[in-house]
């Protein structure tokens, strides 16, 4: 019989598994001093991948069973294809999915099982579709025999909390890999972008961001908080992102605004517009947050010649010349930077409207700044 503090430190060492994925050892490290298993693993995987063994633990447990089952084992796992025909949140004997006579005929028996204790299986399951399978396989030595009654009503304690564990685990990793498509959105802007709190402390910035706080003009870090140089514009800014952060309304404080910084070493000043993040967003996950928006109209914007060159068919030349137009620079600013004639520029002009289906300059740069830069 499982005392109850021994049964608290086992499920509470299962919630801390999603964030600390050493832990899984610790599990079936526990498991096995309380169940006589010789080893258990944390195997996931879906019908249309197949498993894929993530963790492991145990008295005889050995981390060269991982790698083998990664390269090569999985693909001929014999409990696998019966469990997919029907997966289920329970606990199951493994004799109910392969019989031990049938087992010990596999490779998978002679070349992993055998030679790593591996007799007997348990199979506690957490999942019931085949998009998405958590199981836990457990296996006892041939010594210690299949589990007994006491020992399956033990795991069908700990099995619910086995399948919330994985539950946060997966979202977790949903919500990790969402974070990371948000990285990966804003580094593509050509437009450098913050978060910051209330007080202006930046939580998030873009590479963008990073070489405008890095060029220190105009805008700057003191400490963690975004500034300006010039009193009037800091004043200004700090403003804008408190009244955004606490989406104030009042006089002193509006919910964002915009403003121009300006610069030593540019005569184009920097353009920020403070704006509210979306209150969505705000109420879940980032609380009193403001997102700071800085264009900078001397840089030069990002190429589109690739994304031209495969949409369009435009020549090198042509899409070198579209992108030269998007810098904002003249036809006959072009023609000198080509080193070509202006008949010639207007002429490849002409071909790159009449390849992207514009009609005027205006149209042409529009289409552009749609398509992804590089």
């Amino acid at each position: 019989m499982i005392s109850t503090q021994d049964l608290s430190e086992l499920v509470g060492t299962l919630y801390a598994a999603p964030l600390q994925p050493e832990k899984w050892q610790v599990f079936f490290d526990s498991l096995s001093r309380l169940t006589k298993i010789s080893s258990g693993y944390l195997i996931t995987g879906s019908k249309s991948k197949g498993p894929e063994i993530l963790a492991g633990g145990g008295c005889s447990f050995n981390p060269k069973v991982l790698e083998l089952y990664k390269e090569h084992y999985s693909q001929i796992d014999p409990f696998w294809p019966p469990y997919l025909r029907d997966p289920r949140v329970a606990v199951i004997r493994g004799q109910e999915l392969v019989s031990q006579n049938k087992l010990v005929r596999t490779e998978f028996y002679t070349d992993m099982l055998a030679k790593h204790e591996m007799e007997y299986q348990t199979l506690m399951s957490c999942s019931s579709t085949v998009e998405r399978i958590d199981v836990m396989p457990m296996w006892r030595r041939s010594q210690e025999g299949p589990m007994d009654e006491g020992t399956i009503s033990l795991l069908q304690t700990v099995l619910p909390h086995a399948c919330t564990a994985l539950q946060i685990r997966a979202r977790l990793q949903t919500a990790d890999l969402q974070a990371q498509f948000g990285e990966m959105t804003l580094d593509a802007l050509s437009t450098a972008c913050f978060l910051v709190d209330s007080a202006g402390r930046v939580q998030y910035i873009n590479k963008l961001a990073v070489a405008v706080v890095d060029a220190a003009d105009g805008l700057l870090l003191e400490g963690s908080v975004l500034t300006a140089r010039h009193a009037p514009e800091r004043a200004h800014l700090k403003s804008f992102i408190l009244g955004a952060a606490l989406r104030s309304r009042s006089v002193a404080h509006s919910p964002g605004g915009s403003l121009s910084v300006s610069r030593q070493r540019s005569q184009f000043p920097l353009l920020v517009s403070v704006l509210p993040v979306p209150e969505n967003i705000a109420a879940r996950q980032l609380g009193t947050s403001a997102l700071v928006f800085v264009f900078d109209p001397a840089s030069v914007p990002q190429s589109r010649a690739a994304s031209l060159r495969q949409l369009y068919g435009l020549t090198p030349t042509e899409a070198y010349l579209a992108d030269l137009l998007l810098e904002g620079l003249k036809v006959s600013e072009i023609a000198d930077r080509m080193n070509i004639t202006l008949e010639t520029t207007r002429c490849n002009l002409k071909r790159v409207l009449a390849k992207t289906g514009t009609h005027r300059q205006t149209e042409l740069m529009k289409l552009m700044l749609m398509l992804p830069g590089r």
